[in-house]
């Protein structure tokens, strides 16, 4: 009995370790995003919504400006960096 249990013991823990080390979906993979037109001198003229009705639009962060990063941090959790 007690071999039984250490077996699906240490199964159960592999699978959950093996799980955790799979790569993960990027988000923007599988949320819906606007489309967003633009003339020839790059003006916008369009945002459509979403297909869950909401107007989003991706921007890498490396085109978000950093005071905005920190501030978004500072507000949503401030020890984010001192998670593991």
């Amino acid at each position: 009995m007690r071999a039984l249990f250490a077996t699906i013991s240490v199964i159960i823990v592999a699978v959950l370790v093996g799980y955790g080390l799979l790569p993960k979906p990027e988000l923007k993979s599988y949320i819906p995003y606007s489309y967003v037109y633009f003339d020839r001198d790059n003006k916008l003229l369009r945002i459509s919504l979403a297909k869950d009705q909401r107007y989003r639009v991706y921007t890498p962060l490396d085109q978000i400006a950093p005071s905005l990063i920190e501030a978004t941090i500072l507000y949503e959790d401030q020890y984010f960096y001192q998670h593991y």
